[in-house]
């Protein structure tokens, strides 16, 4: 499977998750020798076991990991990240974002993380990691969602910085999750 196979079966999804995902898939996947296959990894120290795509097994205990799918990992993907983060309901460019974040720190990491960046710009959310009617009332009142999305990924390169000191074995993914960070900026919010 490549990533070419798992967009063409995107073909019906809105061009925002298209988007996102592709994203997504050029940062989370390993390859074959031949740099387009797909191929399911272990990576040492990370805690989620085994992965295909980005999708790992402790997260995902439900992925049909022997025989995937080109299907399942867009719908995964979709059910899993940018359906609960209500990517679709944000103006494009940030729920990229959100979404891209929300696959590598979590949902209700993502959430909280995107609610706090809306409190320091005045927003009066309760900060519970669910992005519901209150967080995107707050999104679309805002002047500058590109300041919004800067400000988000401030938000999530503190988080990054956060587990690191807490736990110093996991400094081995740090530079990944800055590249990340720097990859949005540039991709989605031109900066």
């Amino acid at each position: 499977m490549t990533i070419n196979d798992i967009m063409a079966s995107a073909a019906s999804q809105t061009g925002p998750f298209r988007k996102a995902l592709k994203l997504v898939l050029l940062e989370e996947c390993e390859f074959q020798h031949d740099g387009e296959t797909i191929r399911t990894e272990k990576v040492p120290f990370d805690s989620g076991g085994i992965t295909f795509a980005g999708i790992d097994r402790a997260s995902h205990p439900e992925f049909p990991f022997d025989h995937p799918q080109p299907y399942h990992v867009w719908q995964t993907y979709l059910d899993n990240y940018y359906r609960p983060l209500r990517c679709s309901e944000m103006p494009s460019a940030l729920g990229i974002l959100v979404f891209c974040q929300g696959v590598n720190q979590g949902v209700g990491t993502t959430g909280r993380l995107l609610q706090f960046a809306l409190n320091d710009y005045g927003c009066h959310l309760n900060v519970d990691g669910k992005i519901g009617e209150q967080s995107l009332k707050a999104i679309w009142a805002q002047p500058d969602t590109t300041a919004l999305g800067m400000a988000f990924l401030s938000k999530s390169k503190k988080h990054y910085d956060e587990i690191v000191e807490r736990n110093p074995s996991q400094e081995r993914f740090y530079n990944g999750w800055i590249a990340r960070i720097d990859g949005l900026k540039r991709e989605i919010l031109n900066a």
